[in-house]
Order: C-alpha cells, then sequence, then structure tokens
C-alpha cells in the first residue's frame, strides 16, 4: 500500500510548516508543486521508503496550495499526492538551511511591536525581465528575439522595522548567516514571491532611534540553495540530554509500538 498524508505542523516547528508522511517502497524523492512549478523538498531527494516515513517542509509557501508528491526515482512512478495550503498571520524571514532561524513578522495587521514589522510598501514593485538574444536578420527591419522567457522577479525591495535591540541583533545575525534568504508572505502584493521565494539581499541598516532600526532588503528572486538541512529542530546531542543514562532497551520500552516514522517525527515524545 503507498500513498501520502500531509498536515499543518506550524505549532510544533513555531513557524509555518508541513509534514508530510509518506507509504510505500523504493528510492523516492517528495516533490513541493505550486502553481505548476515543481522542486525537491529539502533532505528528502533520493532517500529510502521501505514502509512508511516522515518528512519536514519548512519552506513551503504562505496563502497558496501545495501539492506534495513522493515519486519513485528510477521509474518515475507517482506513490501519492496531497495537498495544503498554509495560513499565518506573519509573514516570515528564515535560512532555508536552518529551521530554527524563522523571525516571524507583522505585516501591519498585527500592531504588535514584540515581532518586527514588515514595512507597508514593501515588494509593491519589482521587475520581471525578458531573458533571450538579439539576432538580426539581413533585410528585415526588426530583430528576432532568441530563447525569450521571462525572469524571476528582480528589482525586489522590503524594509524591515525592528523595535529593539534584541530584535535587531536576531536580525542581523540572521542576514550575517545566510547570503540567501526565504521570504515568505500571507499577502504578496504583485505576486513576486508566489507566497514564499529566495532572494540574494543585499542589506542597508539605518537607525531611527536608539532602539529602532529600518533594515532595507534589495535583490532578485533565485533558486533556493541546493544543500541539505545544516540545523535541525532536534540534534543528536539535545536527544541525549533527554533520555539521561537511560539504555537504549529502555528508551525502546518507553517508546512502545511507536513506528520509525513516528519517532522520527517527535524523537523528544515520552521522554522527557
Amino acid at each position: 500500500m503507498s500513498g501520502v498524508v500531509v498536515e499543518d505542523i506550524t505549532v510544533a516547528a513555531g513557524h509555518p510548516a508541513v509534514g508530510i508522511t509518506g507509504t510505500g517502497s523504493g528510492v523516492v524523492t517528495v516533490t513541493r508543486t505550486v502553481a505548476g512549478a515543481s522542486a525537491a523538498v529539502r533532505s528528502a531527494r533520493g532517500v529510502v521508503l521501505d514502509g512508511e516515513d516522515f518528512w519536514e517542509d519548512h519552506e513551503a509557501p504562505l496563502g497558496v496550495e501545495v501539492t506534495y508528491s513522493v515519486v519513485v526515482d528510477a521509474t518515475g512512478v507517482v506513490l501519492g499526492r496531497a495537498a495544503i495550503t498554509l495560513t499565518s498571520p506573519m509573514a516570515w524571514l528564515s535560512d532555508p538551511l536552518d529551521y530554527t532561524s524563522g523571525i516571524g513578522m507583522d505585516m501591519g495587521g498585527l500592531h504588535d511591536e514584540s515581532v518586527p514589522l514588515l514595512t507597508a510598501g514593501s515588494m509593491d514593485a519589482v521587475k520581471w525581465e525578458s531573458v533571450g538574444s538579439m539576432a538580426r536578420v539581413m533585410g528585415a527591419r526588426a530583430p528576432v528575439r532568441l530563447g525569450a522567457e521571462r525572469a524571476a522577479a528582480s528589482s525586489l525591495a522590503a524594509v524591515i522595522t525592528t523595535w529593539d535591540r534584541d530584535q535587531a541583533e536576531d536580525l542581523a545575525d540572521l542576514l550575517d548567516q545566510a547570503p540567501i534568504v526565504l521570504l515568505r508572505v500571507p499577502h504578496d502584493p504583485v505576486g513576486a514571491l508566489g507566497g514564499g521565494g529566495y532572494v540574494a539581499a543585499d542589506v542597508e541598516a539605518a537607525r531611527l532611534t536608539d532602539e529602532v532600526v529600518a533594515w532595507t532588503l534589495s535583490g532578485d528572486v533565485v533558486a533556493g540553495p541546493g544543500l541539505p538541512v545544516l540545523i535541525v529542530r532536534h540534534t543528536y546531542d539535545e536527544v541525549r540530554e533527554v533520555t539521561g543514562a537511560r539504555t537504549y532497551d529502555e528508551v525502546r520500552a518507553i517508546q512502545g509500538g511507536r513506528t520509525y516514522s513516528a519517532v522520527k517525527r517527535d524523537p523528544l515524545d515520552g521522554l522527557q
């Protein structure tokens, strides 16, 4: 038996995220499809599926339908598909290689200075360039456009306001560690990100008061980094600290009849 089940795991993750449970067998890749464009879910490319497994997608866009498929690499057979739409009252900025880095931002509707503000007017104007080359044809007045296609959005600008030094330090740390950031927005004024996109951004900061800083991120939408996840929600050391001096058999007894995918979903369940 094969199939796919998707669920909203935002509460457990601390930011918008999707849990994907797949059943079947083979070397598979889990893909995320939005508006006809597909990409592999990070750390779920070319993985061995033997029965049931669980994966997490911390890069799913907001406010649009996302379809997940589990595809057998060797044959292209689709073991199952399922769709979900994530919603959030906030925009989110993160390092796509670090699950723990997400910073939620008010888009003006929360009026909450406990989180940064994605300032009104952000991403209101972008550019989609026509990519190709021109060929002059003898005897023709108009040139021929070769290989023309529309590129991803460029010249994007987003202004983030931090209200205190802790917020400023957190944002500065994120921007320092991530040359490409993932920006996910529930309301995308001109459709530049499609609910979420990777941005290679230059950063400028302007101090408005002793505490308040305006950060301007300007750059282009690019393909996401190809590396696997580098920082996850539960580390080996964290699990070891929780299990303490328990032996492997003791931990197995506590976990009871939990499946591999259930333990992978939450390795600390029952141990704390």
